[in-house]
């Protein structure tokens, strides 16, 4: 099954800072092969994981962890 993700378009916030469009996934992060975090529906949520080592998994895949504006503009 392959990753799914909500685009979210660029919007200004409330206190002025303009969050660009970015990608979020539209399920929980799974722990997919190989210790890659995944978006799918028919995994269970990845749990117990530092934020280090999310940080790490998630840049090896190619990916980032949600910034704090990123999460406001959701």
């Amino acid at each position: 099954m392959q990753n799914q993700y909500i685009t979210v378009p660029g919007r200004t916030l409330c206190n002025g800072v303009f969050v660009p469009e970015f990608k979020v996934m539209a399920y929980p992060a799974a722990m997919g092969e190989a210790g890659v975090p995944v978006s799918v529906p028919d995994l269970k949520p990845w749990v117990n994981v530092s934020y280090y080592r999310a940080k790490e998994v998630s840049e090896k895949a190619g990916l980032g962890l949600l910034r704090e504006s990123q999460a406001i503009a959701l």
